[in-house]
């Protein structure tokens, strides 16, 4: 079984940092011409270049996430239909795994390497509240630990599956879609 991916942690290769290294020494270097036309203080400027990849590893961190939640509430359609057709819960996250596969044809897709895991779980008599807890404790995000909260309560208590699925991914949507508001409205300022 592979080792699943904690999602605050992002280590970039060597190719990569060199190579974030060098745009950023370029594009300040170039920067620094400009205001200064003086390639001393240019060259003195460049060595804040190496600052540059942790930046970088922010970024990217913060691009996963915002990936792995809109995956998240593609799986939680996925679930919820599975779910209203009858299937059990465990049976469910095997349909699901199918329907990301038409989604998402990259098999190396985030969300389904995690429905992949949790299964894989499954099969070896793992609880699937636990499964679906441990993606919400390294995943970082929200919306998947709320919904990993929720999801316990539910199957332990004997709720509606089937609604709380369909209300946790509309409230997902909903937040995902002025998250994206939100961020139009900044950017035309």
């Amino acid at each position: 079984m592979n080792t699943p991916v904690d999602y605050n942690e992002y280590k970039l290769s060597p190719k990569e940092k060199g190579l974030y290294i060098i745009i950023a020494v370029a594009v300040i270097y170039f920067t620094g011409f400009v205001f200064f036309r003086s390639h001393i203080i240019s060259s003195i400027l460049c060595p804040f270049a190496l600052f540059y990849p942790r930046l970088k590893v922010k970024d990217i961190i913060e691009k996963r996430k915002i990936e792995l939640n809109n995956q998240f509430k593609d799986m939680l359609y996925s679930l919820s239909s599975s779910l209203s057709a009858g299937k059990p819960v465990e049976g469910a996250f095997k349909e699901v795994l199918k329907d990301l596969a038409i989604i998402y044809p990259d098999p190396q897709t985030d969300i389904i390497k995690e429905v992949e895991y949790i299964v894989k779980r499954i099969e070896m008599n793992d609880t699937i509240e636990e499964a679906v807890s441990d993606l919400a404790r390294r995943a970082h995000i929200e919306d998947i630990d709320n919904f990993a909260d929720v999801f316990r309560i539910c199957k332990r208590t004997g709720g509606n599956l089937v609604e709380v699925i369909k209300n946790t991914s509309n409230i997902i949507n909903d937040k995902i879609e002025i998250r994206q508001e939100i961020n139009i409205m900044l950017s035309e300022r």
